[in-house]
């Protein structure tokens, strides 16, 4: 997503949005996940699957998306702000 034509200062602010909470925010969900099935692993391995697979999907639409917008901002050369 950081290969989308963007000003400096909108790269800037994206990447420590990214760095801070994405991560942050993702190792929080994996941490929920784990405990609320901690005594099944039975459980743990069909919900958390379909959690990660639910994600994929998300990021597939995501990246999907930011392709098409991408090609379109060269076409008509602009940048996001």
């Amino acid at each position: 997503m950081m290969y989308i034509p963007t000003s400096k200062d909108v790269k800037f602010k994206s990447k420590g949005f990214i760095d801070i909470f994405g991560s942050r925010l993702s190792k929080l969900c994996g941490a929920q996940i784990n405990d609320a099935f901690k005594h099944s692993m039975h459980n743990l391995m069909i919900y958390g699957t379909a959690f990660s697979l639910g994600l994929t999907g998300v990021w597939i639409l995501a990246a999907l998306y930011v392709g098409y917008k991408n090609s379109q901002l060269i076409e008509e050369n602009k940048i996001v702000e």
